[in-house]
């Protein structure tokens, strides 16, 4: 129950009551011996750790140890599970090659089942080969992913379409990659201004590459509905949007550039602890 509550509180980014739910358990789970429960718990306490405070590297720690112990309680599908969180990790740290062995690996051990992880391992594979500029592999990896997305729910279906899009831009397939993005921001609407936010402005970037000046104009100006959210959670990430609106609304002064640098902008804000639990409160 500690460890569904403590991963709850993480999903409403309260990130220091997360993590002292998520020790409390441990501290309660560790006279009992069961390894399936604590190597669950590690795991969870990986992803609260990356969110409080950005230490991926103990993150994968944590996530490491997890292994050690879904060996020990002799759980393959849990050890491939662990797996696919290590390879998370091990791709925020560009160790992409050790991304490639770990969730090759992942995937012979992971039940058939297992949608989810299964998922999650086709698409860090895609985004690590995309890294690594094997764009063909890249592209098996996400179609995979592609098939399992309906079983997955909105947010990581919406994820993957953004890859996809960002696959077809580096093929210079602009169409299709305009046709991901727009069914990214309709699907992130509902769940993330930030998200959507994102996939907007990589779509005016393609509406640009492709000469259609008006309509990435046009497009721009829709970021007047992110504005208000995004300021809630981080300032930088809504003036780098306004700064995009206004150009769409003038008319001038959008370029590949101003949309990269926008993009990047939003990118690193995403990944930021919202000000509530950077400030503590």
């Amino acid at each position: 129950m500690l460890a569904v509550y403590g991963s709850a509180l993480r999903m409403t980014e309260d990130h220091d009551a997360a993590q002292q739910t998520l020790v409390l358990a441990l501290e309660r789970a560790e006279p009992t011996g069961d390894y399936g429960l604590l190597g669950d718990l590690l795991q969870r306490l990986a992803y609260v750790v990356a969110d409080r405070c950005g230490d991926v590297h103990r993150a994968a720690r944590l996530a490491a140890r997890a292994t050690d112990l879904h060996l020990l309680a002799g759980d393959l599908n849990a050890v491939g599970k662990s797996l696919v969180d290590r390879g998370l990790w091990l791709y925020e740290l560009s160790q992409f090659d050790e991304v490639l062995a770990i969730l090759r690996r992942a995937l012979e051990l992971l039940a058939d089942g297992e949608h989810r992880n299964r998922f999650s391992a086709f698409q860090l594979l895609g985004l690590s080969c995309r890294e690594l500029g094997d764009l063909e592999r890249a592209q098996q990896y996400v179609s995979l992913a592609a098939e399992l997305a309906p079983r997955v729910g909105p947010w990581l279906a919406a994820k993957l379409l953004r890859l996809r899009a960002r696959i077809a831009v580096d093929r210079q397939r602009y169409l299709a990659a305009e046709e991901h993005l727009r069914e990214a921001i309709e699907d992130f609407l509902s769940i993330s201004a930030g998200e959507a936010a994102l996939a907007t402005a990589e779509l005016v970037r393609v509406l640009l590459l492709q000469e259609r000046g008006a309509e990435a104009c046009e497009t721009a100006g829709t970021m007047a509905r992110f504005i208000i959210p995004l300021e809630e959670r981080s300032p930088v990430a809504a003036a780098a949007a306004l700064n995009l609106l206004r150009c769409g609304q003038a008319g001038r002064g959008i370029t590949v550039e101003l949309v990269e640098r926008v993009a990047e902008v939003l990118e690193e804000e995403r990944a930021r602890p919202p000000r509530r639990a950077r400030s503590g409160r």
